[in-house]
């Protein structure tokens, strides 16, 4: 073989090698990245549209998992939503498994893909607008949510 066949031999090889150990790892292992729109039929889950959030709304009364969110913040100042674990509505700042940050005024919303799923939801999903990730102050202006869940 000549050196220039050595080093296409070398790549392949390579190439193989990570082929093989990417198939031998677990799946939730694996990095996902979202690239354009998800639709509920794809994922299997339900979703539910909640307008002028700031205290928590139940959105599941019963045991359940969380595939994403797609939030618009109304309020001028950052805003966190909460997902909080619960059959009822709930209560903001109170068993709250998972928080996420919103930039203020937003008018495209933000879409927050979970890959696996986030369970831990043993009583149900319910969700809040916070003006901290873990407090109990609502959110000055109402935010839409629409979360995918199953």
């Amino acid at each position: 073989m000549k050196p220039a066949s050595w080093k296409a031999f070398s790549l392949m090889i390579a190439l193989c090698l990570a082929m093989l150990l990417l198939a031998a790892t677990p799946p939730s292992q694996h990095m996902h990245v979202q690239v354009g729109a998800t639709t509920d039929a794809q994922i299997g889950a339900a979703s539910v549209i909640k307008t002028n959030v700031t205290a928590s709304v139940n959105v599941k009364a019963s045991f359940g998992n969380l595939y994403g969110l797609y939030v618009l913040n109304g309020a001028a100042s950052t805003c966190y939503v909460q997902v909080i674990n619960s059959a009822s509505a709930g209560t903001i700042g109170t068993n709250v498994v998972a928080a996420f940050p919103l930039p203020a005024s937003t008018t495209t919303p933000v879409y927050l893909p979970f890959e696996p799923p986030v369970g831990g939801f043993t009583n149900g999903i319910a969700v809040g607008i916070a003006t901290t990730a873990n407090g109990s102050t609502p959110c000055g202006t109402g935010g839409n949510v629409t979360v995918l869940y199953q």
